[in-house]
């Protein structure tokens, strides 16, 4: 029976990914709408399937392609991902 994928994560594992988002928002004004707007950034890129649960979060998503990531933040969260979360243990 499946529980849920964080039921196959270790307690570091765990920790690891909440120190993510919390340096992730420390970047962002908005986790949801700056993931789009980071991915959206790039050329190759012209349209991303994000998952919804509500209403709230359709609208939010819609609205995150309204605007433009500006260069400081991408840098920021490219730079984040090279310095820290590449080489992290984060499984699946």
């Amino acid at each position: 029976m499946f529980t849920g994928i964080r039921n196959r994560w270790t307690k570091d594992v765990i920790n690891t990914r909440i120190d993510i988002v919390d340096r992730i928002n420390k970047i962002a004004d908005n986790m949801g709408s700056t993931s789009l707007q980071f991915i959206l950034n790039f050329e190759a890129v012209t349209c991303v399937i994000p998952g919804i649960r509500n209403l709230k979060q359709l609208q939010s998503n819609i609205k995150a392609s309204d605007y433009v990531l500006s260069k400081e933040k991408h840098d920021q969260i490219e730079a984040l991902y090279e310095n820290y979360i590449k080489d992290l243990y984060t499984p699946w």
